[in-house]
């Protein structure tokens, strides 16, 4: 999952190279998804409404965006001036970023250097392509991870695990709608 210009680096990085950014398999438009941690909406049954959206406003503004999203790591911001900023940043090449990997029984250092621009706009591409919202929904989450404690606890097979996941998942989607 791609969360930043710097989370790219890291991925060029450590696999070696060139990335080539892929979305879900579907049967129409580009598979990207974006993947949302939380939000912020405005209900129909606010008593004031344009007060939320004021507040709402706030969290889009370049200030805010400042302060709270864009960091070094040049998080995805949605303020635009800000989004741009982090590009500037992560092609900056007195910006390289060091990362010690510590859970290796020799400790490395790793250094990111800056983006290309070919690079950026492969991430740009890439954002403008997303085509849906990803959601994460706790309870299909809980049926494959049980299952899936089981295989790993070598109590089943990989053919059963699926067979199991795959069943309770589409009862589970059923029953939901």
């Amino acid at each position: 999952m791609l969360e930043s210009f710097s989370n790219y680096k890291v991925f060029r990085t450590e696999f070696g190279g060139e990335i080539v950014l892929k979305g879900f398999p579907v049967d129409y438009g580009s598979g990207n998804r974006l993947k949302i941690d939380g939000g912020v909406a405005v209900t129909v049954r606010c008593d004031d409404k344009q007060g939320a959206w004021d507040f709402v406003r706030i969290l889009l503004t370049e200030s805010y965006q400042r302060e709270f999203v864009w960091d070094w790591d040049g998080l995805f911001a949605m303020n635009k001036i800000i989004l741009e900023e982090g590009i500037a940043w992560n092609m900056n090449p007195e910006n390289t970023q060091k990362l010690l990997l510590t859970n290796l029984e020799n400790p490395v250092w790793l250094e990111y250097e800056e983006l290309s621009q070919d690079e950026v706009d492969k991430v740009m591409a890439l954002i403008d392509s997303i085509s849906d919202i990803l959601v994460h929904d706790e309870i299909l989450w809980s049926i494959i991870s049980e299952s899936a404690s089981e295989f790993f606890s070598g109590q089943r097979t990989a053919q059963d695990t699926a067979r199991i996941i795959q069943s309770r998942a589409s009862r589970y989607m059923a029953e939901t709608g």
